[in-house]
């Protein structure tokens, strides 16, 4: 797309400032987006404003250290990478770097401790709950309107079974592959 069809899809005259840009995309995209406009055409129109916006309105120009940062973390700016791309390479790297510090924590001394102690917090987190959810029930033999008062705390006993399965998932997670 050349820089005159941009121009005139996004209907102004060539030299048109940033904010006349800006302006005349936004009127285009609420006329054109597929959630306002229900045409077969509005879908390719919104497309090709999009792309007339990106044409025209340059991006800003990167920072000296920004461009440091991704080099260091392997960005080529001459190879042309869409976002998505170094997207999902942050994401792969981040990941990678997650695997690389749970094998360092499995062989490091402190592995087996915390494991023991998360199952420790699991057992005692699960008979707190089943204290709270069981409890009212059998104050109710011992006073009634004691009893009937405490029933609330079962939800609090909801809350807390909650959070202990949620740790046994974490757990499942991090500890146990």
């Amino acid at each position: 797309m050349s820089t005159e069809e941009s121009y005139r899809i996004l209907q102004i005259p060539p030299g048109a400032s940033h904010q006349d840009i800006k302006r005349a995309y936004r009127t285009q995209a609420k006329l054109f987006h597929p959630d306002v406009n229900r045409s077969l055409d509005a879908q390719k129109q919104f497309v090709l404003v999009n792309q007339a916006y990106e044409k025209l309105l340059p991006s800003k120009p990167e920072t000296i250290p920004s461009r440091v940062y991704d080099m260091y973390r392997g960005y080529d700016p001459f190879r042309g990478e869409t976002r998505q791309e170094r997207a999902a390479r942050f994401a792969r790297m981040q990941y990678e770097e997650f695997k690389r510090n749970n094998e360092k924590f499995r062989n490091s001394i402190w592995y087996i401790p915390i494991k023991i102690f998360a199952y420790f917090v699991w057992l005692m987190g699960g008979f707190v709950a089943v204290g709270f959810m069981v409890g009212p029930f059998l104050m109710m033999f011992v006073n009634w309107m004691t009893g009937v008062s405490m029933l609330p705390i079962i939800f609090m006993g909801i809350a807390v079974m909650t959070g202990v399965f949620r740790l046994k998932n974490d757990m499942n997670q991090y500890l146990n592959k």
